[in-house]
């Protein structure tokens, strides 16, 4: 008995000193604690825990520390151990409270604030806390009541004021925030936090002088203040003092490893100097010391989007919105992204849900106001820019785009006074140079252009869109060589190009392929005109006045070389697909213009050198030659009109009169409206047009012993040479009409009854060519067309398959000279009735050939099969 009683005192006593000890290293601890000496600190209370792993006050200042240190699991661990053990006051539930909203749990965290206020409802951190809360959730009015309550109950809670500081400041109310932050400091001119939230407000407002004066007086307060040295280094890096920036980084990184946001921040320092690799090391350390950092998820996205990989830049952006999804910017930037690779309806949700959340931010609405510009919703554009430079009236981005637009609508004054303000507000953006000299090039004042494309240069001496620009500018002065070699430096810099000036310059892979492709198409262009030049310098002078036809050719390429000037569009960075492909059509188009005069210019020379009694006899053989189709025609249509070769005459005014009719009413446009006014819109539906269709028809009726209905025909046919072609609507019918009448003119078809005999001679060589048993048709490629154009006919030889295949291989030729008329131009060693005869025979062999190969498929399997019953075997088709 005496023995057990001994041991009881003795575990008695070693009990009491344990709590002595505990109780000394508690009282230490808070002392390193007040000091900001957190690891020190730490040490002290894991001690006092070893000794008493169930003593509730050490755990719950151990999750104090670990609040302190960011390692909120931790700190949530010891806090409800804690609660467990019976450590229910207020102050426990609000500490873990804060632990769940920096995790943004919300809903754990507002319940913990609840049991605050059902354990003491004048507790007012927990109604501040719910304010916090509140305001991470975006509900901002009930952040304010919630605060205001809190400071109803102690009107001396510093945190209270301190954030509702900076809810005011993030709802633009600014001197209600000041007055808060100054009343934090009233209330206790030695607390450190409060003089770094007003420096951080006086940062925001553009107090950078003020800012780092509060910054330097929470340093002094508290050296060992993490947070403090960062967003001091945050306002450095804003100033440009990258130095100091990066050695306040360093320090908070040094007294707080594990705090999140000075890895963030230094990551941002690093990407605002141009080490993106660094930068991208930095959020990722940041990522993992707070797997729920939504702002470092999405900067990483920025960079990703930087680098060209958008795969990765939209994993970032989702994963952001997830863990935030009331941050404004990162919707906008994933707008940016989804506006980048087309997907313009979620872009537009993107920007509309961001200034759902933030209606003060004014890139957002910069971002929108390009959207709309993109849609072609013009007026809505202009609102958003408008609200834009309202919201941030220094931003010379602002002003650049809307004078952009303001230029696309013609309002050239309002655009100069944007650009010419963004240029003030900042004159080392090339972009404002470069936009400004494209709207002097517009306005005819090239001296101007000039001087800001060179001064954009100067900036940005590696941009192509700059040197584009300055290629199409001497290009309107005539300056070839210089324009040459701009454009030969532009299109390098586009073949090098890599994703991050891709993104800096803004160029979309399309806007990219039009350049290159205007770019060599020029230079061709350039080509062809310097070798006419020299070409006309061969033919002799006095020629000039004696040759009415070396006149016109000379007036021919003047014309071509003064309206390509015209022609050329500024290079920006924006999309304008229709508009970009319609000036790669025109530019084609005075390529075969130039390839006809040159054409012209051959059969000039080859005259020039023979004597005026050769080009007579040359008349004379011509004069023949007509004279000996007229007799050929005559006999051949007294066969074709015989009983047994009525399958042959069916299919001869088929293809006659759909191929010479049509051909004779585009000839008959291009006189009548398209040589008068090159510049005109001319439609093939249009009033001018269907009435000299309908002359022609009316004119030449006797032929086709009936008249058609000429304004449908002439639509029906338009309508299957628009059948899967590519190019922009509005100019499709101005291209065909070129390109034929080109055609034409090269075989030097200038009459109807030329073009009559033409297409007589070969119509008739094509109808001999039909069979009377016809067992199948030709290559039906038109037979949605054909049928149209037999319901409109309405005769019984339209119901006819010859009279169909007639139909569809005059529609086959049209077709062809439409999509070769460059090669046809170039090659025109063949009569014009010999290209038409070739066309459909090519077409016939195709057909034959490909069911040939369909024939052959069918028959997969062959298989012999005796029959003991019989004396012979089958065979048997395996399909």
């Amino acid at each position: 008995m005496q023995n057990d009683s001994n041991e009881q005192l003795i575990n008695q006593q070693e009990y009491k000193e344990n709590q002595q000890l505990i109780q000394e290293l508690y009282q230490n601890c808070q002392i390193m604690f007040g000091e900001n000496k957190i690891d020190d600190a730490l040490k002290l209370i894991n001690q006092a825990l070893t000794l008493n792993p169930q003593e509730t006050k050490a755990l719950v200042l151990r999750g104090e520390l670990y609040l302190k240190k960011r390692m909120n699991d931790q700190a949530i661990e010891d806090l409800t151990k804690a609660i467990e053990l019976g450590a229910t006051n207020e102050e426990t539930f609000y500490h873990r409270a804060t632990g769940f909203y920096k995790k943004n749990k919300f809903t754990e965290a507002l319940n913990d604030c609840e049991r605050c206020i059902q354990i003491n409802p004048k507790y007012a951190l927990a109604y501040m806390r719910i304010g916090c809360v509140k305001n991470s959730i975006g509900n901002k009015d009930n952040a304010l009541q919630y605060y205001n309550k809190a400071i109803e109950i102690d009107d001396k809670c510093i945190l209270a004021y301190c954030n509702r500081g900076i809810l005011f400041k993030n709802q633009g109310e600014k001197d209600q925030a000041l007055q808060d932050y100054n009343k934090a400091i009233e209330l206790d001119s030695q607390n450190a936090n409060a003089y770094m939230h007003r420096g951080n407000f006086l940062d925001d407002i553009g107090k950078e002088e003020q800012a780092l004066l509060d910054f330097n007086r929470a340093i002094e307060l508290d050296p060992y203040n993490a947070c403090i040295y960062n967003n001091r280094g945050f306002l450095y890096s804003k100033v440009g003092k990258t130095d100091q920036a990066l050695l306040d980084f360093n320090k908070a990184i040094e007294l707080d490893p594990n705090d999140s946001n000075s890895y963030y921040n230094r990551g941002y320092l690093f990407e605002d100097i141009g080490n993106e690799q660094q930068a991208l090391l930095e959020y990722k350390k940041a990522i993992d010391l707070d797997p729920n950092y939504s702002k470092a998820y999405n900067n990483i996205g920025l960079l990703y989007y930087k680098f060209g990989n958008k795969d990765m830049a939209l994993i970032n952006y989702n994963k952001a919105i997830e863990l935030d999804p009331h941050d404004a910017y990162t919707y906008n930037n994933r707008g940016m992204l989804y506006q980048n690779l087309g997907n313009k309806l979620e872009a537009l949700v993107d920007y509309n849900k961001a200034i759902e959340l933030d209606p003060n931010i004014a890139q957002i609405y910069s971002s929108r106001a390009l959207l709309h510009q993109s849609l072609r919703n013009k007026d809505q554009a202009i609102i958003d820019h408008n609200k834009a430079i309202e919201l941030d009236p220094k931003n010379a981005k602002n002003y650049n785009n809307r004078g952009i637009l303001y230029q696309s609508m013609r309002k050239l004054d309002q655009a100069l006074k944007d650009y010419n303000k963004a240029i003030e507000l900042d004159s080392k953006d090339a972009k404002n140079f470069n936009n400004r000299g494209n709207l002097y090039k517009e306005n005819n004042q090239y001296d101007q252009a000039l001087e800001d494309f060179l001064q954009a240069l100067k900036l940005q001496p590696d941009n192509p869109l700059i040197i584009a620009n300055l290629g199409d500018l001497y290009y309107f002065r005539l300056n070839y060589d210089l324009s040459l070699n701009y454009y030969t430096q532009a299109f390098a810099l586009l073949d090098q190009i890599t994703p991050e000036k891709q993104e800096k310059w803004n160029l979309s892979e399309a806007n990219i392929k039009f350049i290159k492709q205007k770019i060599t198409l020029l230079k061709e262009i350039q080509t062809d005109i310097n070798i006419l030049r020299q070409e006309f310098l061969t033919l002799p002078t006095q020629l000039e006045s004696k040759n009415q036809t070396l006149v016109d050719v000379k007036d021919k390429f003047n014309l071509v070389e003064r309206k390509l000037t015209v022609q050329l569009m500024t290079q920006t960075d924006s999309e304008q697909p229709q508009e970009k492909q319609q000036e790669l059509d025109l530019l084609q188009l005075t390529k075969e213009d130039l390839k006809l005069i040159k054409q012209q210019l051959i059969q000039l020379q080859q005259t020039v050198a023979q004597q005026n009694e050769r080009i007579t006899n040359l008349e004379d053989d011509n004069k023949q030659l007509k004279q000996q189709d007229g007799f050929q025609i005559q006999e051949s249509m007294k066969l074709l009109q015989l009983s047994e070769n009525k399958h042959q005459f069916i299919y001869y005014k088929a293809i006659f009169w759909k191929l010479y009719y049509y051909l004779q009413a585009m000839q008959q446009i291009s006189s009548e409206l398209y040589q008068i006014n090159r510049d005109a819109m001319i439609e093939s539906n249009s009033e001018k047009v269907l009435d000299i269709v309908q002359k022609v028809f009316n004119v030449g009726s006797k032929v086709a012993e009936f008249i058609p209905v000429a304004g449908e025909v002439f639509n029906v046919i338009n309508d299957a040479l628009d059948y899967a072609i590519e190019s922009k609507k509005e100019n499709k019918f101005k291209v065909r009409l070129n390109k034929l009448n080109n055609i034409l003119k090269c075989f030097n078809i200038i009459s109807p009854s030329e073009l009559e005999n033409e297409v007589k001679i070969a119509s008739i060589q094509l109808a001999k060519q039909q069979q009377k048993e016809l067992c199948q048709q030709n290559n039906q490629q038109f037979n949605q067309f054909v049928g149209q154009l037999n319901k409109i006919e309405n005769k019984q030889d339209e119901q006819n398959k010859y009279w169909e295949n007639g139909t569809n291989d005059a529609l086959v030729i049209l077709k062809y000279l439409e999509d070769k008329s460059s090669s046809i131009i170039e090659n025109s060693d063949k009569k014009l009735r010999d290209i038409f005869v070739d066309v459909v025979e090519m077409n016939n062999n195709q057909s034959n050939q490909t069911l040939k190969q369909q024939q052959v498929m069918t028959i997969q399997k062959v298989q012999i099969v005796s029959n003991p019953n019989s004396l012979c075997s089958r065979i048997c088709l395996i399909s």
